[in-house]
């Protein structure tokens, strides 16, 4: 995964089409603090990532978006979103707190998974999220 800098407050946006499926921190102590993960149908992404997705991981058919350090949730979980559409904002849960401006680290964390909803250890589970963020100008 990434950081990507982000003022606890600021919106997150639906990557894709797709379902939310949301985690508030089980304790204070869980790293990534409130979490959401946009599961996607892998023919529901833009051809250039869906092509390379497919590439990489033959035969799955979703993916997820994992966002995590959120400060609150802006769909229900398991509820149907959009592209584009607001789904949370971002905060300073987790091993991010006291977080609160970006010269303290604010961040929004931010993967992509093969499998949507296993909880990753190592790097087992993930994909490099750069393909999936079109307007990333740090490349």
């Amino acid at each position: 995964g990434i950081d990507l800098e982000a003022i606890p407050g600021t919106p997150i946006y639906a990557v894709a089409d797709g379902e939310v499926r949301i985690a508030k921190a089980p304790n204070s102590n869980y790293p990534y603090g409130n979490s959401l993960v946009l599961v996607v149908g892998i023919d529901d992404l833009p051809p250039a990532q869906a092509a390379q997705f497919k590439k990489l991981k033959p035969g799955r058919k979703t993916l997820g978006f994992y966002y995590a350090h959120l400060s609150e949730f802006a769909a229900e979980n398991k509820a149907k979103v959009y592209a584009g559409a607001v789904s949370g904002k971002t905060g300073c849960s987790g091993n991010a707190a006291g977080m609160t401006t970006l010269e303290e680290g604010a961040h929004l964390h931010f993967e992509v998974r093969q499998d949507a909803l296993l909880r990753c250890t190592g790097l087992k589970n993930r994909v490099d999220p750069l393909p999936f963020i079109n307007t990333c100008t740090n490349r």
